[in-house]
């Protein structure tokens, strides 16, 4: 009895319940390796999107994009209905960019007379008023090149909206001077025998104040109006555009997680997605036809754009994962150096793995489409179509297992190349193979990851979220002075506005800072931004970890393979020059007399 205890005492239960073992996800992904190189993914991943982006808005003029585009791509019942929209967004533009030029500088000075207006009647508004008219602010004049060259028109636009700036911030500052000086002469002050001299140029230059803070901020707040307008015509840029789309897709997929929703809103075949809550598994449709519209309305810029990405990951991916599979499987940690070696030699099986099963889903597509082209021959070709069905089927067939299996066991790719050290072809075939020998445990397996990962990211971001509120809160309660044309807010706020658990790098209101306030603004946003992607390069790092882990745990379900098998690479013989050297002189001595002690040994 004693000895059944001792049995039900030594079992392992990791090894009895493996999936477990994705548990230590957390420690593996907060490791300084794998988030450093999960940082530097992020980082160069930003710089060639935005790189990319800005060769191509100045080589052509179709790189950017209208607002809500992807959204309406993705929310169209058809794509005659979609085209429709887009077309009627790109035949407006120039009609739209040509309202703005003409309008912008009466509206500048309008809205600031209004300001003024509903602050006071006193010697800033009179002034004011006076060089606005010397000013003479006119709408702007249209010709008919405007709708011919939408690129131009729109500089002409910003350039109208820059000037617009400039003379009513001039003629703001000269308003202010005038009535300053007004008012120290006495001059222009209504008849009140209540007040003194004195309280009368005391309470004038207190209204000045204040009138001259309304003017400078409805003028920060109409330059912020009229720079919305002209980037709704003009568009943003595709790559922009395209990123924002597919990272609100995983963060409403992780947000949903947290809701216990998985499949709610899933989409049917020949519908619009259903309004109302969504689950994980719908934001993850969204996000593949988010690579679908880049790649059916930018093909050429979505290709290169999705290679360069592709490129970037296959090395640091591909050292992340290495990392995880050495600390996975033998706790052994190396340095980025070796890491980064082991991706770089590896690096043509982690591009192509995921892209040879796509190629493979195009070839028989093709082949399935020459019988379409046989069917257009009159009669005999309708009977060929006919006969032939039974081949096309059986390559449908061969696309859907190669499509569910790429969907399914895309993620066991490059851990397999990680810890096998093998090539492309064979992490196809692993992954394959594993994902279908036991779907219910890979199943099992990507549910638990998949919790767990959602519920430390969100502490990570919680811990992000703190920070930089805090600071930002300090920050405020340290700084009392307000900016220029920041009006009532504090400048901090201007310069860095709060972030929320939601949007942790929040809009920059770039135009109610001044030059200064601009620098500042940008430097505060590089920061956070740093501290931002740090949080999403644990997402990154956990994910890799948690595959690797994942891969172990089915390969030993499949193959009864030990998890502590891992591919490392043999060191290189040691020169000569680094051969253990001969033994001492010390050594020699003590061998010699070691034998004459045994020869004496022998003769007695």
């Amino acid at each position: 009895m004693a000895d059944d205890r001792n049995e039900i005492r030594h079992v392992n239960w990791a090894e009895v319940f493996g999936f477990t073992q994705i548990f230590k996800g957390f420690r593996l992904a907060i490791h300084p390796s794998k988030l450093a190189l999960a940082f530097a993914a992020i980082a160069l991943t930003w710089l060639a999107a935005h790189g990319l982006q800005l060769a191509w808005k100045l080589s052509t003029t179709h790189g950017y994009v209208a607002p809500g585009e992807i959204q309406a791509y993705v929310r169209s019942e058809s794509s005659a209905a979609f085209d429709e929209g887009r077309k009627g967004w790109l035949e407006a533009r120039p009609d739209m960019a040509a309202r703005l030029k003409q309008s912008a500088q009466p509206s500048f000075a309008s809205e600031v007379m209004r300001a003024i207006n509903r602050a006071s009647d006193g010697h800033f508004q009179k002034a004011f008023a006076k060089l606005v008219e010397d000013k003479k602010f006119e709408p702007g004049t249209r010709d008919a090149s405007v709708s011919k060259d939408v690129k131009k028109t729109l500089g002409d636009a910003q350039r109208e909206i820059d000037l617009a700036n400039e003379k009513l911030a001039d003629v703001i500052a000269k308003a202010y001077t005038q009535a300053k000086e007004q008012i120290k002469d006495g001059k222009g002050f209504p008849e009140n025998k209540d007040l003194s001299e004195s309280e009368k140029k005391a309470k004038a230059l207190k209204q000045l104040e204040k009138d001259h803070a309304s003017a400078i901020h409805a003028l920060a707040k109409q330059r912020a109006e009229m720079e919305a307008n002209l980037d709704s015509v003009r568009g943003r840029g595709i790559a922009t555009a395209f990123v924002e789309y597919e990272w609100d897709q995983v963060y409403n997929a992780i947000v949903a997680v947290t809701n216990g929703n998985i499949f709610t809103g899933l989409p049917i075949a020949g519908q619009a997605p259903a309004a109302g809550p969504r689950g994980f598994l719908a934001y993850l449709i969204d996000a593949m036809r988010g690579v679908a519209w880049l790649l059916s309305q930018h093909i050429v810029f979505g290709l290169i754009l999705l290679a360069v990405l592709l490129a970037i990951w296959s090395l640091l991916g591909g050292a992340i994962h290495r990392i995880a599979a050495l600390h996975v499987a033998r706790d052994e940690k190396i340095s980025i150096v070796q890491s980064l070696r082991f991706a770089f030699s590896k690096w043509p099986s982690f591009f192509t793995a995921p892209l040879i099963p796509i190629a493979v889903i195009f070839i028989f597509g093709a082949l399935i489409m020459l019988g379409g082209v046989a069917g257009n021959l009159w009669g005999f070709g309708a009977i060929l179509m006919g006969v032939l069905l039974v081949l096309a089927i059986l390559m449908g067939l061969v696309i859907a297992f190669i499509a569910v299996g790429l969907v399914t066991g895309c993620g066991l790719m490059y851990p397999t190349i990680a810890v096998e050290g093998s090539d492309s072809f064979d992490a196809i075939s692993r992954s394959f193979a594993y994902v279908y020998a036991k779907p219910w445990h890979a199943a099992l397996y990507a549910l638990v990851a998949l919790v767990y990962g959602v519920a430390c990211y969100l502490f990570v971001r919680l811990f992000a979220w703190i920070a930089l509120a805090s600071t930002q809160g300090f920050l405020r309660w340290g700084c009392w002075q307000g900016g220029e044309a920041i009006g009532e807010s504090d400048k901090v706020a201007a310069m860095w506005p709060a972030p929320t658990f939601s949007q942790l790098l929040p809009d920059i209101q770039w135009a109610y800072l001044s030059g200064w306030e601009s620098v500042g603004a940008v430097a505060i946003w590089v920061w956070v931004a740093v501290v931002v992607a740090f949080a999403n390069a644990f997402l990154l790092s956990y994910a890799s970890s948690a595959n690797t882990i994942i891969y172990l745990l089915l390969r030993r379900r499949v193959d009864a393979t030990d998890m502590d098998d891992v591919y490392v690479q043999e060191q290189p013989d040691q020169p000569l020059a680094e051969q253990p050297a001969p033994a001492t002189p010390a050594a020699t001595e003590s061998t010699i007399a070691a034998e004459k002690s045994e020869d004496v040994e022998k003769k007695e």
